[in-house]
């Protein structure tokens, strides 16, 4: 008898197998069992190969194709014929098994013959099930070793699934070898005894081997959410901080949480970007470009983009370096200061002097007043500033315009006094630009 499975339902099917009778068998269970497991890894593999996840995991593409038409069109096939013939060769077990404790009355009439010929069969028949629940438990092995990589390399967000494969695929091996052996008990003797006894110990130690990897793998998520609670913890400090009216304080509790966490206890680890958008676990995609829109002053290439609620940074490597590094700072700021906003926010242009255009939005000049706060401590500016000028201002005059390569009229505009420009107040952003390399990198402000 055999089961179709396109024409059974799953309660019919839960239903035979518990219907208390000797079929659909353990290992017909088995059998089942590992190819749900294959169908949640073939879940994870269609996941990852989708178009819009080619940016993440592209690279892993080609082996993920390899594994998905391997599944589909090995694993699947074989454990569907292995859970028919499991079906078909129990049911001859118990076939047989009872037509020979009804012929063991041949034995005490000294007729032996009819029932050693059963004997036979019914050895034969056994045979054939250990051989069945061994490639089952063969099988299961490679799911289970697939499934690691999956699990390694496959859509994150779909990890539950191929751990659970995983976990279940170890389950299964270890049980088809309890069924093998229960088969075995019955040829002792049997001149392929030595072999199957052989082959069961071989799958077991690879069982073994396996079951140490994959538990130290899939740690990875107990750890990750230790990590993720930590951070969350850490950075909820931060966040309720947040105030827009006092930026360089934001800014500054901001640095003190990064400098706390940081190794290198150096000026880059609290004015590098990159490191605190890892820090608040966001993505940072370096793209060729972001295409262009409409700004209140024409069209402007977008220089960065940020999305708060998938937590991903975009930033067009088209600009210089010194632009880029302001940008995700400038990016850094929406993160911080608007990371309430479900919108998609963007910087909105490559940074120029007319940033303080009154119809500018005004969360694009807050990002802004947090970008140079960010890149330029008030701290470290002071005393570079102190170092190079030995004095806390500096009168705004044609050479110093000069040096900072802008014209007078612009530099003048961009200070709160005109003809002079204290150091307490951040570089304007256009400067700063300009002028990142006034800052040492092993700087130590804190």
């Amino acid at each position: 008898m055999e089961i179709d499975f396109s024409k059974i339902s799953v309660d019919e099917l839960l239903e035979k197998i518990g219907a208390g009778k000797h079929i659909p068998g353990s290992g017909s269970s088995a059998a089942l069992q590992v190819m749900v497991n294959a169908q949640l890894l073939l879940t994870v593999i269609k996941i990852t190969l989708k178009p819009n996840k080619k940016e993440k995991y592209g690279h892993e593409w080609p082996q993920m194709q390899v594994l998905k038409e391997k599944i589909e069109n090995v694993y699947i096939p074989q454990l569907n014929q292995l859970f028919h013939d499991d079906y078909i060769v129990y049911d001859e077990v118990i076939t047989t098994r009872k037509l020979r404790d009804h012929l063991k009355s041949e034995i005490e009439e000294g007729i032996p013959n009819k029932f050693l010929k059963v004997k036979s069969k019914l050895d034969q028949d056994h045979l054939s099930a250990t051989k069945i629940v061994i490639e089952i438990a063969k099988l299961s092995h490679e799911i289970a070793r697939e499934g690691l990589y999956v699990f390694l390399n496959g859509f994150k967000g779909a990890r539950g699934d191929s751990a659970l494969a995983i976990q279940n695929s170890l389950s299964v091996i270890i049980g088809s070898l309890h069924i093998a052996e229960l088969n075995l008990r019955q040829l002792i003797g049997h001149e392929e005894f030595d072999d199957l006894e052989l082959e069961i110990d071989k799958i077991r130690s690879d069982y073994f081997k396996t079951y140490s990897e994959a538990q130290i793998k899939i740690k990875v998520l107990q750890r990750q959410i230790e990590k993720a609670k930590h951070s969350q913890f850490k950075i909820g400090n931060v966040l309720s901080k947040v105030n827009v009216s006092e930026i360089e304080k934001t800014v500054r509790a901001f640095q003190l949480q990064l400098f706390n966490d940081s190794t290198s206890k150096d000026l880059d680890s609290v004015t590098n970007a990159e490191l605190a958008f890892n820090f608040l676990g966001y993505d940072i995609k370096k793209v060729p470009s972001l295409g262009v829109f409409n700004d209140f002053d024409g069209t402007k290439e977008t220089a960065g983009a940020i999305d708060n609620v998938k937590k991903i940074v975009r930033v067009a490597i088209k600009f210089s370096p010194p632009v880029q590094r302001y940008t995700m700072a400038h990016e850094l700021g929406h993160a911080i200061l608007h990371h309430n906003s479900l919108r998609l926010l963007h910087r909105d242009r490559e940074l120029d002097s007319r940033i303080d255009n009154p119809r500018r939005d005004s969360i694009e000049v807050q990002a802004d007043k947090f970008a140079a706060f960010f890149l330029m401590p008030r701290k470290e500016m002071k005393a570079q500033f102190l170092a190079r000028f030995h004095t806390e201002k500096l009168k705004i005059n044609e050479d110093v315009a000069f040096h900072l390569g802008i014209s007078l009229s612009d530099l003048k505009r961009s200070t709160k006094k005109k003809g002079i420009f204290p150091v307490l107040s951040p570089l304007p952003p256009f400067i700063q630009v300009n002028h990142l390399s006034l800052l040492p990198t092993n700087s130590k402000y804190l």
